[in-house]
């Protein structure tokens, strides 16, 4: 993140949410296309943000846009869902092409 996006590093236990995803959408949008998360896997809330709580979203081609995911589960299941949620929107973008 720091190296290939030139953006400051995120301090640990930062609230996660949609701003924490857009300042690194919107330089990544500048450079390539790119698939971001940020969230709450557990096992307790942060800041008031649930456990669940997950931001994915594709940035590129000059725009960055997000998606909201409430995810339920234990920590590691609701890692592996948002995985495969930032692939599947990057998946679709491809297929859509870009």
């Amino acid at each position: 993140r720091i190296t290939r996006l030139s953006c400051p590093p995120i301090r640990p236990r930062r609230t996660r949410s949609q701003s924490a995803w857009s300042s690194s959408g919107s330089d990544a949008a500048k450079r390539a296309l790119a698939s971001l998360v940020t969230g709450v896997a557990g096992p307790t809330e942060q800041e008031g943000q649930p456990v669940g709580t997950v931001w994915v979203g594709l940035a590129g081609l000059g725009e960055h846009r997000a998606k909201r995911l409430q995810l339920g589960g234990d920590r590691e299941h609701i890692r592996q869902m948002t995985v495969i949620s930032a692939g599947d929107i990057l998946r679709r973008a491809l297929l859509a092409g870009g």
